[in-house]
This record gives structure tokens, sequence and C-alpha cells, in this order.
């Protein structure tokens, strides 16, 4: 029988503790990265999500044959989107009819809109109704990645990123 434990093999403690070390060290790498990772995923769900909220309006409008507004909540980071009965002008209350609701997720926020406005409004037609004939409704993460959507006068919109703190932009 004291011939049997002989013969077998197996790791060291200290073998062991070396190849511990080594997995602990690459998942200390490895986190920040993956997380960083998560927060940019985060962002780009977020940017789609804005731009299927405004293109949601636009189909609303032409649909329904009216105006309908997005309103843009910087301080609560989220739109609603709803048809205005006039009682007051742009501005979301109790008696308009609301047609969608899109909160954004923890750490993304939304900080400006071109117009500096709290609302867009598409026309019956899709089309944007601003002076400007542009609108960007941009958002920014904790890592200072920004990102928009731009909505142009014909009532298109498209995603923009910029890399230069808000310089310049692109799709």
């Amino acid at each position: 029988m004291g011939k049997l434990f002989r013969n077998q093999r197996g790791f060291t403690l200290i073998e062991l503790m070396v190849v511990s070390a080594i997995i602990v060290t690459l998942a200390a790498i490895s986190v920040p990265a993956v997380g960083k990772r998560s927060r940019d995923y985060r962002m780009a769900a977020a940017a789609r999500n804005l731009q299927s909220t405004v293109q949601r309006a636009r189909m609303a409008a032409i649909k329904r044959g009216v105006g309908v507004w997005v309103d843009i909540d910087l301080a609560g980071d989220q739109c609603t989107t709803f048809v205005d009965d006039g009682a007051t002008a742009s501005v979301l209350d109790s008696s308009d009819t609301i047609i969608g609701y899109l909160p954004l997720p923890e750490g993304v926020d939304l900080f400006a809109t071109d117009s500096g406005g709290p609302a867009i409004q598409f026309s019956s037609r899709g089309t944007l109704s601003i002076p400007a004939g542009t609108e960007r409704i941009l958002m920014q993460n904790v890592d200072g990645l920004l990102r928009g959507v731009r909505i142009r006068i014909t009532g298109n919109s498209v995603i923009v990123k910029s890399s230069d703190g808000g310089a310049t932009w692109y799709q």
C-alpha cells in the first residue's frame, strides 16, 4: 500500500499558488477594460433607442395627421413622445396624449440640444418643425464618450458621435 502513494503525482502547494497569482493578475488587468466596453455598449444602445424614439414620433405624426412632440428632459435623462392638445403648446401636461417614453440607462446623460429647447416637433407630414432645419440631441457617458441623434428637416435621423469633445461630429 505504501507504493501506491509514492507513485502518485500531483501539484505542490507552491505551484498552485503561482498559478492562482497569475489568474488574479490577469483578472485585475482585464476587469477595467470589460467595464469600459460595457459602458460603451450601453451608450451605443442608448443612441439607437433615442433614434428609434425619434423615428416613432415622426411615424406617429404622419399616421395621425397631427404634430407630435418629443419632450427632452435633460435633468431627468428621459424623453417622452406626445400629441399636444393645444392647451400649453409644446409643453407636456396631463391633458396631452403620451405615445412613448424613453428613460436613458444609468451612466448616460442627455446634456444638450442644438435649439436649446425642451422639445422638438414633427409636423403632420413628418418634417421637423424647427427654423434652423436640423436638430441634435446629445448624450454623454461617465467616460466622456459623446453620441447623439441628428434630425434633418426632412425628419430623417442618424446617430452621430464625437471623439474630440464635441468640436466635430461624424456618423
